[in-house]
């Protein structure tokens, strides 16, 4: 059951997570301590988050840019019960969405029985904490100063808006799949957690295939760690960057100088042809792409963008300029550069 809840899944188990549910010296918890710090790009448990965000912001209906990463410390009592949870059976990580003011108490107390429907409703798959596996379905549950009270049909602020959503860490145990409502209803004996999936309007729906979104309620608080304030920016643009080299140290550092800045854009950075590809031919609301790809499979990529009528334009980023330039010639809107003040404008664009 576990792997039809998790979509797709690949970075959200436990032994990519660990990382992030461990306290280290750094933000080491003490029984009466709780605070929360940034997370720079550079931190391991940053990129990993980052991966996370953009797996599944992918798969969302419009554009976001991370802007920011804070990490908690729970106090040590709390964080002691969740290390023994997630012990027994695989963790995963879900976002939670909540008025900005409800921030502080949630990472420093943790859910709370006594909050369950808080100013939502009773819970129409049943009590419990509820998170979602994708972001822009958790911000339907956003009232925040500036920001209008969002919509499960239409969950997203005005470009430009920030918005706040907690990142959790869940070890949901024994879980259910259901397919009907079952509103304000107490899960049954022997059953930790229920999921859900749902389509734009927030009814359930059979099938992952007509999923919007997929969204679990945990009955036993305890079983979730708020571990993160993740800050959004929704943009109107994504750039694609496929190169198979990406994790050599001259692209992480133009990547880490791309995530660092305020971009207009979200830029993903892949060595997947396939993922890049299937992000890139996927439709999205008001967006517009670029795509940057390396000299090498550089002409099968743009070969394989424009058989699948994705016409966004292209960068070859690459040494050999004159051997590319032959074959990029043979299509519209394909530029080759060898200058990283043209790559990194390319990226940049207003």
């Amino acid at each position: 059951m576990g792997d039809n809840f998790v979509h797709p899944g690949s970075l959200l188990r436990s032994d990519r997570l660990a990382l992030l549910a461990g306290e280290d010296k750094r933000d080491r918890a003490r029984d009466d301590v709780w605070q929360l710090q940034d997370l720079p790009v550079a931190d391991p448990r940053h990129q990993l988050v980052r991966m996370i965000f953009d797996e599944r912001v992918a798969y969302q209906q419009h554009a976001f840019r991370l802007a920011k990463v804070e990490i908690s410390t729970a106090p040590a009592v709390r964080l002691r019960e969740f290390e023994r949870l997630r012990k027994l059976s695989p963790m995963y990580f879900a976002f939670h969405g909540s008025t900005t003011e409800n921030h502080a108490s949630i990472m420093k107390d943790g859910f709370l029985e006594e909050k369950f429907g808080g100013a939502t409703d009773a819970g129409y798959v049943g009590k419990g904490v509820y998170l979602s596996t994708d972001p822009e379905y958790s911000m339907a549950f956003i009232a925040s100063p500036g920001v209008k009270k969002l919509h499960y049909k239409n969950p997203v602020p005005t470009c430009g808006t920030e918005i706040k959503l907690i990142g959790v860490m869940v070890v949901p145990g024994k879980m259910e799949h259901i397919t009907c409502l079952s509103h304000g209803e107490d899960l049954p004996d022997g059953v930790d957690s229920r999921f859900v999936w749902v389509n734009r309007g927030a009814q359930p729906v059979p099938s992952k295939t007509q999923r919007f979104a997929t969204e679990l309620v945990v009955k036993d608080p305890k079983r979730c760690y708020p571990r993160l304030v993740l800050t959004l920016v929704r943009v109107s643009k994504e750039v694609v960057w496929l190169d198979p080299s990406i994790g050599n140290p001259e692209n992480v550092g133009y990547t880490r100088q791309f995530h660092a800045s305020a971009l207009p854009a979200h830029v993903y950075a892949t060595g997947n042809e396939g993922w890049a590809l299937s992000v890139l031919k996927r439709k999205k609301d008001g967006i517009t792409r670029r795509a940057v790809t390396a000299g090498r499979g550089g002409e099968a990529f743009v070969q394989k963008l424009r058989t699948a009528r994705v016409e966004c334009e292209v960068m070859v980023f690459c040494g050999n300029t004159v051997y590319h330039s032959s074959w990029a010639k043979k299509y519209s809107s394909v530029k080759v550069t060898s200058s990283a003040a043209e790559f990194k404008a390319f990226v940049q664009w207003p």
